[in-house]
């Protein structure tokens, strides 16, 4: 498994670790959408939010999972949904640092939350 954040500006890096946990057939993890922080900062630095940076750099895939995803709106979860990435919510230490519970799902999103 590799995880470098995906919010950390080495662009490079990030696409690299893709392609080699492909060759390696390894899995992909990182934190994702963990706070109001992490958007702003994507934003300023890259002009797009968090999942969309995922995206930029080759890590929405079906070997990914990500820890959090708390502040994504509903088209981003269906876009990691579609390209099988994987979350896995941490309530207990969300609410510990007064971040956020992960959002809810119906039925379209279904396959991402399980």
């Amino acid at each position: 498994m590799m995880s470098p954040d995906v919010s950390a500006p080495f662009a490079e890096l990030l696409t690299e670790t893709a392609a080699l946990a492909e060759k390696l057939d390894v899995r992909l993890h990182t934190h994702l959408a963990e706070g109001p922080g992490e958007e702003e900062f994507c934003l300023r630095t890259w002009g797009c939010r968090p999942v969309e940076r995922l995206e930029c750099v080759g890590w929405t895939r079906n070997r990914t999972w990500v820890a959090h995803a708390t502040w994504i709106n509903d088209e981003e979860i269906r876009r990691l949904g579609v390209a099988g990435v994987g979350v896995a919510h941490c309530p207990s230490s969300n609410l510990l640092s007064v971040r956020a519970i992960g959002p809810g799902h119906d039925e379209t999103v279904l396959p991402l939350w399980q």
